[in-house]
């Protein structure tokens, strides 16, 4: 067990020097409708820098399995998407679902971010977060963009 924390730790440090800043916070989730991709749900691990939102995707395999094996599977992954913080224009979260709903369904409410892409244009990113979801959204939301 203590092997497997050191491997995750490891990954968190390497990616923080691939990406030449610190991680504020990390969290596991579904990201929906990304750019050039299908309308399917794809599992991976959002975090925050002070100057980026992220989303990495692993390729064929789980986020669990990716984090418990050998380092050097680490290397397989494929960040799907970077958006900076500065180009954010407001964060919205869907309301939370009626009380039999919450009950028995098994999914957090969605936020959608709002967000200008690399040629100026206003896109919108639906995801969903698993862990740390109030912590990683009020880091996300430095500039006050948050709507309910």
């Amino acid at each position: 067990m203590a092997k497997d924390r050191d491997q995750v730790t490891q990954f968190w440090h390497n990616l923080e020097v691939e990406l030449s800043e610190p991680i504020l916070i990390y969290s596991v989730g579904r990201c929906y409708d990304l750019p050039g991709r299908e309308r399917s749900a794809l599992w991976g691990i959002f975090f925050l820098t002070p100057s980026a939102f992220f989303f990495m995707h692993f390729a064929q395999a789980s986020w669990f399995s990716i984090l418990m094996n050998q380092s050097q599977r680490f290397r397989r992954h494929k960040l799907t998407l970077r958006i900076s913080r500065n180009s954010l224009l407001g964060i919205r979260q869907e309301q939370r679902a009626g009380l039999w709903r919450r009950l028995w369904g098994r999914d957090m409410p969605a936020v959608w971010v709002e967000y200008l892409d690399e040629e100026g244009k206003s896109r919108s990113l639906r995801f969903t977060l698993e862990k740390d979801r109030e912590n990683f959204l009020s880091l996300l939301d430095t500039r006050n963009l948050f709507r309910r």
